[in-house]
């Protein structure tokens, strides 16, 4: 009686293992599952709440610490003016600074060409009131900028608008898949694997103006940027039956 009792226990744990080791199959992909594979896409749209105006500052001399001082003066002078528009120094930084000398040639020039000791500055300043902007551009031509290079515009968390377009982008592939499961009869058991790519938002650039020669009497500039768009895409695989 023990004899066919231990035996008996031996063939239910035998079946008992059966689903598991099936299971486990599955999951190790052993065993083929259907899938359906999409890409979802999902974008929203968006106020920009920061600005970066790009400006450089380039100044000449026959003199190497002329030239430099000068370009140092037009930069204080730059901190001064957007420091009193609320722009902290912070804010404000030199992306690249270069000095060169240019030897004047013996032929015929062009206009605008620089001779001497040639020292050029990039600055980059960061502007989170919009409605600055324009008085940014005019606080750089004033400082003694030579050339506003342009203004793009982003976002202060723009993790937060990416996730946004991230679960927009999931929202979408799930509905094409439920789509392509109820045209195929079958039903989303599942998701096998989600990955994601997010695009770039637009960017929205004023063109380069030049500054070198100045208005008797500047109309103060105005700048109205307009909404960016933030785009994800989703590829999603889902196990059906």
């Amino acid at each position: 009686m023990q004899i066919r009792t231990f035996a008996a226990a031996l063939i239910a744990a035998g079946c008992l293992t059966t689903p598991l080791q099936a299971r486990a199959a599955i999951e190790s992909r052993d065993v083929p599952v259907a899938t359906i594979t999409v890409t979802g896409q999902g974008s929203v749209s968006r106020a920009p709440d920061l600005a970066t105006v790009a400006a450089t500052i380039v100044t000449n001399d026959d003199n190497a610490t002329r030239a430099l001082s000068e370009n140092n003066r037009r930069y204080a002078a730059l901190l001064a003016k957007l420091g009193a528009l609320g722009i902290a120094a912070a804010d404000v930084g030199s992306t690249s600074i270069q000095s060169y000398f240019n030897p004047r040639p013996n032929t015929p020039v062009q206009a605008g060409q620089l001779f001497g000791f040639v020292v050029t500055r990039n600055v980059e300043i960061k502007v989170a009131a919009l409605a600055q902007i324009g008085a940014t551009v005019d606080a750089a031509t004033a400082a003694g900028a030579t050339q506003i290079n342009g203004v793009s515009y982003g976002f202060r968390d723009r993790h937060a608008v990416e996730r946004a377009a991230m679960a927009a982008a999931v929202a979408d592939a799930y509905a094409q898949a439920q789509a392509i499961a109820a045209a195929a009869h079958v039903q989303i058991v599942r998701v096998l694997r989600l990955g994601n790519e997010p695009a770039p938002g637009r960017i929205m650039p004023m063109a380069a103006m030049s500054l070198a020669s100045k208005a008797e009497a500047p109309v103060p500039t105005t700048i109205s940027p307009s909404d960016l768009d933030v785009t994800s895409s989703i590829s999603a695989t889902y196990v059906v039956r």
